[in-house]
């Protein structure tokens, strides 16, 4: 966890999704910037211990998808142990900047479109 970052009181975790969703995400175009600041909002958006970081990978998934764009895939060295934890903490303490993170998200379905040209090649090799 970030320094600088504090939990929600868990009696405010609602309303202030409810307030990011209304106010800022709904001002955003769709597309991977938005996918990126939906997945720090409920990354961010944790008063419990074991936080929020499969629903918050699975709204980023479904953010790119809506958009036309490739899910991501985290490899190890990308997910939220490695270089994902890192851009997080570069886009909180680094006064929202999500360059990093949105180039560790593009990396990742960089991953993800290796990852399915190799299921589609041994699918193809096996008929």
């Amino acid at each position: 966890q970030s320094p600088s970052l504090k939990r929600v009181d868990p009696h405010l975790a609602s309303a202030t999704l409810q307030h990011f969703v209304r106010n800022l995400y709904s001002r955003l175009q769709p597309g991977i910037a938005r996918a990126a600041l939906a997945f720090m909002a409920v990354t961010d958006l944790n008063c419990f211990a074991d936080g929020n970081g499969r629903v918050a990978l699975i709204w980023l998934n479904r953010e790119l998808e809506w958009s036309g764009l490739m899910p991501a895939l985290f490899r190890e060295e990308l997910g939220p142990e490695g270089e994902l934890m890192r851009a997080m903490h570069q886009a909180r303490d680094g006064q929202g900047d999500l360059s990093a993170l949105v180039e560790v998200i593009q990396r990742a379905q960089d991953h993800a479109r290796e990852f399915c040209v190799a299921l589609q090649s041994s699918a193809s090799a096996a008929t």
